[in-house]
């Protein structure tokens, strides 16, 4: 995933909630974080504190990743859509398979407070449920609901 193309143009704030959402739902690996924050480092001539530290537990453990995370920045709550659409394009991609997928939608549904989000995705993991007794070609014509 491109991490740099998802995170352009958002807060600091709304940046690590959803780097800290990609992780718990397993969308994206320490990795593929740390590929990110190399980049980050090495176009900034003086980085951020911030970057540096992350950058260091990055080469730990993904808990380890997740309470800094939740210490520099208090949580904030944003929409979880693009968590939705990450978890579609991990399915369409078959990048993921329809059991983890539908895992990282009801960890997702504990995470979330609004009954609107909530909504979206129970009808998506229920579309996914009902794809998942069908053939491949079924799976691919699943749209997510809005």
């Amino acid at each position: 995933m491109d991490l740099e193309a998802e995170f352009r143009d958002l807060s600091g704030a709304e940046t690590v909630f959803y780097v800290r959402l990609g992780l718990q739902l397993e969308v994206f690996a320490l990795s593929e974080v740390s590929d990110w924050v190399d980049e980050l480092l090495l176009r900034e001539e003086t980085p951020e504190t911030f970057l540096v530290e992350l950058y260091l537990l990055l080469r730990t453990d993904k808990e380890q990743v997740l309470a800094y995370l939740g210490q520099v920045y208090p949580p904030e709550t944003y929409t979880v859509r693009p968590a939705l659409a990450w978890l579609q394009q991990q399915l369409a991609t078959s990048a993921g398979a329809l059991g983890q997928v539908l895992r990282a939608l009801y960890r997702l549904r504990l995470l979330v407070e609004s009954e609107v989000e909530v909504g979206w995705i129970y009808g998506l993991a229920a579309d996914f449920e009902r794809c998942a007794t069908g053939s491949d070609e079924d799976i691919q014509e699943v749209v997510p609901r809005n």
